[in-house]
């Protein structure tokens, strides 16, 4: 697993870890606005690395729209798990 990978999905841990904490009393609103605030430098930083390397970077549009996707999946299984 590459370092840009680790730290993405150390950000998705600790953003679940934050959201579950909390899960009878969740805004979803919220709650989706935090995990994307914190996920978004480290799909950012991954794309400028990308971009670095000359491998296959995004526009940051593309990066954002990454992040609300992965944000959305997570608070989807979240929910599924409150039920």
């Amino acid at each position: 697993m590459k370092i840009e990978e680790r730290n993405t999905a150390a950000a998705i841990r600790r953003a679940a870890t934050e959201v579950t904490k909390h899960l009878s009393e969740i805004d979803w609103e919220q709650r989706r606005y935090e995990i994307a605030k914190e996920m978004l430098p480290e799909y950012m930083r991954e794309s400028f690395i990308a971009r670095n390397y000359g491998t296959m970077s995004l526009e940051l549009s593309e990066v954002v729209s990454h992040t609300l996707a992965a944000t959305d999946e997570l608070i989807k299984q979240l929910k599924e798990k409150e039920q």
